[in-house]
């Protein structure tokens, strides 16, 4: 049984405050001293005991609910509203459809309003649980949310045993809205296979309806030899954890003094709250645009709280580094031919956010957004469809906010085209280090003026039958991908005549050359 004493100041016999998922201590490093010619008294058993007792254990992992390593098979409840509101939605930050009609809904929703209803979760081994996190349902029609719920535990699943403060059956505080996620520590650890949320209130105006996770180590199975398989020990020398703000920026300045020759950090800017927006640069000339030779950008991080594509980048960064020092044939090429810009977190207000509380302990939206609530994923408002349909059907702001700019004359145009900012190529969005080589594929070139030679920046550059066109960078030149085949190319800019030509795209990953010489427009 859960036992432990009652936390002082605690009504209605609640197990103690809400508290917030915390770092496990470390534990004290233990310095062997020999000692000459001197008497250590040992301290009492009694004092031995309590200064052990006062040490925190380690707190546990969630079992696995949110991130779906515990199974829809593992979780069972008393009753359901519908299979839309069954125990397998019953978990941590999921969420509800957008429309109306729609099947699932977010959360478990009992079907009777008694205080016989739960949702039990199948551990599948034996497991130290510790905790519980709980939210209310998401939902666009109601509010619903549990107030307070009992815990039990089973070896079986037939024969329930309560958590107790003391001598009484502890009853924890629940949530006071449906997004804010509340944590309840147990009183004391217990050692079981099943646990069940047993809700006693919920909200007045709503029904009983919940989202969990648990928090729970294994515990290993004394007749199984083949239960604790040994951990692989990882020999790849990447870093890979969960960086914030400052980690982040320790690492790309350890790449960069790792290789100083092809790599350059700089800042495009800064957040909201005065973070710098930093970016790792790679090439054979950091700092430097090479005429003929395509740039490459990865941008991760637009939702703050979406933390898989700034990791990758990290990792791409130390990745490409320790490769081309050891002379990786294709990484070389890949640095010496391209001029990649690796953006890891462009919001990283949001990421801080989120970081703080831990996933348990946030909404699903929490630091999504930059701190002034702007959604930078549809913050581009040449490439964003979604954004382009709002205008048109005049749902922008009140019902599609746009934190962009006004969309230009120009991009409504039949034929509208893409810009390439001074310096900076077209950058599509493909996986890893791959992404960048496919730069390569398609036609790249150089726009120049017929008399003087010069690049001509701006040039538009169209291919017939596809209607998306690109613009050269200052020195002129410009890359286009394209599938193999062949295709007419024109180029044309204010003040010349238009020049065509044909250009034929090979299978191979090269880009194949097609150059142009604009002649002036005759004065009139």
């Amino acid at each position: 049984m859960c036992r432990g004493t009652a936390a002082p100041g605690i009504p209605g016999g609640l197990s103690g405050p809400t508290i917030r998922l915390r770092a496990p201590v470390p534990r004290k490093k233990i310095v062997r001293v020999k000692v000459i010619k001197k008497k250590v008294l040992k301290k009492k058993p009694k004092a031995a005991a309590k200064e052990a007792a006062a040490q925190p254990e380690p707190a546990c992992p969630p079992l696995g609910l949110e991130s779906l390593r515990v199974l829809d098979s593992q979780l069972r409840s008393s009753s359901d509203k519908r299979y839309g509101l069954g125990a397998h939605r019953g978990r941590l930050n999921i969420q509800s459809g957008l429309y109306d009609g729609d099947f699932y809904d977010g959360g478990w929703c009992a079907g009777h309003e008694d205080k016989e209803q739960w949702l039990e979760i199948d551990a599948r081994r034996l497991t130290n649980f510790t905790g519980v996190i709980t939210q209310g349902l998401n939902s666009i029609w109601t509010y619903d949310w549990v107030t307070s719920y009992k815990v039990q535990v089973s070896n079986d699943s037939r024969a329930w045993q309560p958590c107790r403060n003391g001598s009484r059956e502890a009853v924890f505080p629940g949530n006071k809205d449906p997004e804010t996620p509340v944590l309840n520590l147990l009183p004391a650890p217990v050692v079981a296979r099943y646990i069940r949320i047993n809700p006693q209130t919920w909200f007045p105006n709503g029904t009983i309806c919940l989202r969990a996770e648990i928090l729970g180590c294994p515990v290993p199975d004394p007749n199984n030899i083949y239960y604790w398989p040994s951990d692989p020990i990882p020999t790849d020398e990447l870093d890979f954890r969960h960086h914030n703000y400052d980690e982040m920026r320790k690492l790309m300045r350890r790449v960069s003094q790792e290789c100083p020759d092809i790599t350059r950090v700089y800042s495009i800017g800064r957040s909201y709250l005065g973070l710098k927006m930093y970016v790792m640069e790679i090439s054979d000339h950091p700092g430097r645009h090479e005429v003929g030779e395509p740039e490459f950008r990865y941008v991760a991080g637009m939702h703050g709280n979406e933390v898989l594509g700034r990791e990758l980048l990290l990792n791409l960064m130390e990745y490409l580094c320790r490769e081309y020092r050891r002379g990786n044939p294709r990484v070389v090429r890949l640095v010496t031919e391209t001029r990649i810009h690796l953006l890891p977190s462009m919001n990283p207000d949001g990421y801080e956010t989120a970081y703080k509380l831990g996933s348990e302990l946030a909404g699903w939206a929490m630091g999504r957004w930059t701190y002034e609530g702007i959604d930078l994923n549809h913050n581009f408002a040449d490439l964003n469809t979604a954004l382009w349909d709002a205008e048109d059907n005049d749902l922008v702001p009140d019902r599609f906010p746009n934190h962009y700019i006004p969309i230009p004359e120009y991009y409504t145009f039949a034929n509208a085209t893409q810009h390439t900012p001074p310096r900076m190529a077209p950058a599509p969005l493909t996986p890893a280090a791959a992404g960048a080589s496919q730069v390569h594929r398609g036609i790249k070139g150089v726009v120049r003026d017929a008399d003087t030679d010069q690049g001509i920046a701006d040039a538009i550059i169209s291919v017939d039958g596809i209607n998306h066109d690109v613009r050269t960078a200052s020195d002129g030149d410009y890359w286009r991908l394209l599938n193999p085949g062949e295709y007419e190319v024109t180029a044309r800019a204010a003040g010349y005549e238009e020049a065509r030509r044909p250009c034929r795209v090979p299978f191979e990953n090269e880009p194949a050359p097609c150059s142009f010489r604009l002649a002036k427009t005759p004065q009139q």
